[in-house]
Order: C-alpha cells, then structure tokens, then sequence
C-alpha cells in the first residue's frame, strides 16, 4: 500500500505541534501541510488530494463543522477521510452523522492515534486495490479516442477550457479540466506543482524554489511550482 497522505487543521499551532510529533512514529502516513486558517486548507484541498484529514472541531468564526459542510457541498469533489480533533465526547456524534472516521480527544495520545489509523487502514488498502492498473488512458482529440501512455508524458498544462499534455513525440491540446485529468492519472508517477501545471516525475531534472525543469532528448521546460503546494512537492521529491 502506497503512503497515506494527510494535512492538519487547528487553530491552535501548539495542537498542530504534538499531532505532527506523533505522526513521526506513524510511517504509512505522510503529512503533506498543516494549516491554523481553515480557510487557507479548503483552498489547498480544491487544488490537493489528500487520504486523510485531521481537522479540530472547536475553530472560532469557522468551525470544524462548517468545513464538514463546505467540503460535502462541493459536488464531485473527493473528500478525505477525516478524523476530529475535539476537547468534548459530545462532537463524537455530529460527526459519526456528517462520515466522520473517528475522533480524538485533546491532548492527543500517540497510542490513541495509532488505534485509529489502525481502524482506517482496511479501507486505505480497498482504495488502493481499486485503482487502475493500467498504464495508459485515452483522450477525446479530433472526434477520436486517442490513447496516451503514462510513460511518453512530460507535462500537462492548463490553459483555459483546454489542457496541453506534452508527450515525448508531440503535444496534444484538449478540451477538459486539469482536475479530470490528474484524475487518471498514477499519483506515484504525476506531481500537481501548480493550479495549471502537472508534471512527470520520472522527467525531473532540477528544482529550485520557484520551478522545476522536466527534460527528454533535448526538449526542455520549465514548470512553475506554486506557493501552495511547494511544501507538497518538496516532500515528494524528498528536497529538506
């Protein structure tokens, strides 16, 4: 099973502190960012897939809650697993209604946090035994299906209604939404570096605080990386 990834959202950084501290001794999960505006996390998560969040209920002017109910209004968006953070049992309801996973009372324990990714790792392995093995997907490009290999592509880039995916023989420019597309893609393979850039791993060549650069038999290019998920990247290429 692939690393679970996740994100933290508390008000209070010192909460922030010890639940990134626990996640250490956890190594199938991988924590992506952490976040004290919740506003700032649901931004992130309409540009992020993430497996699983932590989210604190008790948040002023912008509750827990009402991020559970932000995320489920967003219509064919995937929502994470989530985990409350809560100071009081009775927040353990509401959210067992609205598909909360489990919750956590502060101070939170390392053991009481390990039996609850132990409970949530089933479902973790049944999502990742349903994802396609395939190794290519298919295109609508001038009234035909077109098929593109996973392996041939550089990068994929935004622009409007329209998606450019760069592959090592030519581009392709179509009609669909870089959301769609990153859809079908294997996350192992892919790294959203940016709201309009997508870009192949395997291509990486170098990195710097602003950009990447993907290259292949002289064609080069060089692919912004975005505030919001640099943090993200640099952790998926293992940078400190």
């Amino acid at each position: 099973m692939s690393m679970i990834t996740c994100i933290i959202v508390d008000d209070h950084q010192e909460a922030i502190d010890v639940l990134r501290i626990h996640l250490k001794n956890i190594t199938v999960l991988g924590l992506k960012a952490t976040f004290t505006n919740p506003l700032e996390a649901l931004e992130y998560l309409n540009k992020n897939k993430i497996d699983l969040l932590f989210l604190d209920v008790e948040m002023p002017n912008f509750s827990g809650l009402d991020f559970l109910d932000h995320l489920n209004a967003k219509s064919g968006t995937p929502i994470p697993k989530i985990i409350f953070i809560t100071g009081h049992h009775s927040y353990a309801v509401t959210g067992y209604d609205k598909g909360v996973s489990d919750y956590l009372l502060k101070p939170v324990s390392l053991s009481r946090l390990k039996l609850a990714i132990d409970r949530l790792l089933p479902s973790f392995r049944n999502m990742s035994d349903s994802e396609p093995k395939n190794s290519f997907f298919f295109v609508d490009s001038d009234n035909k299906k077109l098929r593109i290999d996973f392996a041939d592509i550089l990068y994929i880039e935004a622009a409007g209604n329209y998606v450019t995916i760069a592959t090592k023989a030519k581009k392709y420019m179509i009609h669909d939404s870089l959301s769609s597309i990153a859809g079908s893609l294997p996350e192992k393979d892919f790294l959203r570096t940016h709201k309009s850039h997508i870009t192949s791993v395997s291509n990486i060549r170098s990195v710097s605080a602003t950009e990447l650069n993907v290259t292949f038999e002289g064609v080069s290019k060089n692919i912004p990386i975005g505030p919001t998920y640099k943090v993200g990247v640099f952790k998926s290429l293992g940078i400190e």
